[in-house]
Parts: structure tokens; sequence; C-alpha cells
């Protein structure tokens, strides 16, 4: 199964790159970007369980293709769940991004991808870490306040595998994207 979707991630990850001279068109560029917001675990993870709550972020680069599809390459940290004990998880993400114009300022976001998280928890004064590949999907509203700079708000759900388990994370983000 791990082979599998290694096979499948590169796939993706190469048919992604050789398509670019189709994909490309008017109104391509690269951008990069940062948002910070607030996590919310909705299970615990290695018998960590408690307050699900926390600051969260993420910072990320990316191309659009064209006004509809880009691709976009991120880290994130999803703060702490404390409570039995805690945990603390971070990972690096890949994702396709679509965007549906609405008007010449206003874009609605949707995005699918995978996520390599990595959590540490520490219980009963043991100390654990894990890492695990699995996917992550968000849904979002992005303002162009100038034509390099716009603001994005944006919510997602993380599947955190670590541990031989699965937990589900959420972020609620707002954040500024440059594009070149």
């Amino acid at each position: 199964m791990r082979r599998l979707k290694r096979l499948t991630t590169a796939l993706i990850a190469i048919g992604s790159l050789t398509a670019l001279p189709v994909w490309a068109a008017d109104g391509s560029k690269p951008y990069v970007g940062a948002n910070i917001g607030q996590s919310d675990w909705k299970d615990g993870i290695n018998g960590v369980t408690g307050d699900s709550k926390d600051t969260a972020y993420k910072l990320y680069g990316g191309y659009q293709f064209n006004p509809y599809v880009g691709l976009e390459l991120g880290y994130d940290d999803l703060g702490k769940l404390e409570g039995t004990g805690n945990a603390r998880a971070h990972g690096v993400y890949l994702d396709a991004v679509g965007t549906l114009p609405l008007s010449t300022d206003w874009s609605l976001l949707g995005r699918i991808g995978v996520v390599n998280s990595h959590v540490k928890t520490s219980l009963a004064g043991v100390d654990s870490s894990s890492s695990g590949t699995d996917w992550k999907a968000g849904l979002g509203v992005q303002y162009n306040l100038t034509k390099n700079l716009s603001i994005r708000g944006e919510w997602e759900r993380y599947r955190v595998k670590a541990f031989d388990t699965k937990s589900d994370a959420d972020l609620a983000s707002v954040g500024l994207v440059w594009g070149f």
C-alpha cells in the first residue's frame, strides 16, 4: 500500500511537470504566501487527547498555470494538542489548486493533495515520534488587493497519519499571497 501511494504521488508530480506547456496560458505565474490561523484536532493521536485548538500556520509557494489550475508546495505547522499528554504536528504538502474567478478581484479556491506529517508526542513521560503520508483537502476565497498581492481565507482538512493511526485536523486560516 505504501509503495502504491508513493508511486501515485510520483506519477502526479511527473505528469504535472510534463503537462506544463499544455496548461500554461496567459495569467500563468509563480506565487508565494503565508497563512496563520487556528487548528482544531478532531481526534486524539497516540493516546493524547484534550484541548484541540491551537495557533497554526503554513508557508507555501506555487505556480498558477492558467486562471483555473495551479500546483502548490508548502510547509504546515498544525500546532499542539494538549491534555492527557501533548502532541505537535508539522509536515510538507503538495496540492492541486483549482480557482474559480468570480470577478476580476474575487475567486473561489478548492484544493486536494497529499501531506507528509511528522508528529511528536509526550505521554506519561514517554516521548515518541512518527511520520506518515495521507490526503488533505480544502476550500477558500481569495481577494486581489493589487495586481500582485492577494488575501486568502481558507479551511482545510488534514488527515494526519502517524503511529499506525489516522487523525483529522482542521485548519482555518487567513493569509497573504504575492504573485510574481
